[in-house]
């Protein structure tokens, strides 16, 4: 997914929501993929937004949004 954010999106900013039943954990996941995509996007600094939240629904998603407004 960053190879293709690189091509397409690069000057947009980029989002990750994590859902999971324990805030917690939702929350260190989201901050944890953050990094990860920072660093495989090489930006200089976590530029990209983190957010958790709480779901009984579907545990252990974790969404990349790309904002294009």
């Amino acid at each position: 997914s960053t190879d293709w954010i690189k091509r397409y999106y690069f000057t947009y900013p980029v989002r990750v929501e994590c859902y999971s039943p324990d805030a917690n954990l939702a929350v260190s996941r989201a901050q944890a993929a953050s990094k990860v995509i920072g660093s495989l996007l090489l930006l200089p600094r976590g530029e990209i937004a983190a957010n958790g939240t709480t779901s009984d629904a579907v545990s252990g998603r974790i969404d990349i949004l790309i904002a294009n407004r």
